[in-house]
């Protein structure tokens, strides 16, 4: 839902969009190619994985008692405004795109005399 909206709204977006695209003759907006990811990254970042080793479900959980957004590819926003289910720990993937050995982090919250502190540990798997 790249207009944060749910399907019914999308549904009436969608037929406007391509009631304009006949009128106009151009394409509909969402098949902008960055519309399109967008939308399909907001499709996985709200899918709950089976089994969470890198962070992928960090989002879905924060969901599960939050609505407000503060962290959109990783947690550390959420971590450092504690609205994410483990404020004090959590693993982090460095990017959706970057499949390199090493590039998930264990991160620990460290709150010391009024600052915030992350502390990101590379997690090597075997």
């Amino acid at each position: 839902h790249i207009y944060g909206n749910g399907l019914p709204e999308e549904f009436f977006l969608l037929c406007i969009e391509v009631l304009f695209g006949v009128y106009f003759r151009v394409p509909p907006a969402i098949f902008n190619a960055l519309i399109m990811q967008h939308s399909i990254d907001n499709k996985i970042g709200h899918t709950q994985k089976p089994q969470d080793k890198n962070g992928d479900n960090f989002h879905a959980d924060h969901h599960i008692l939050h609505v407000k957004n503060f962290g959109i590819y990783n947690s550390l926003m959420d971590m450092y405004f504690s609205t994410a289910n483990c404020n004090d720990r959590y693993t982090v993937k460095s990017s959706l795109y970057y499949n390199k050995p090493c590039s998930v982090y264990d991160v620990e919250k460290i709150i010391q005399d009024d600052e915030v502190v992350f502390r990101l540990t590379p997690m090597v798997y075997s």
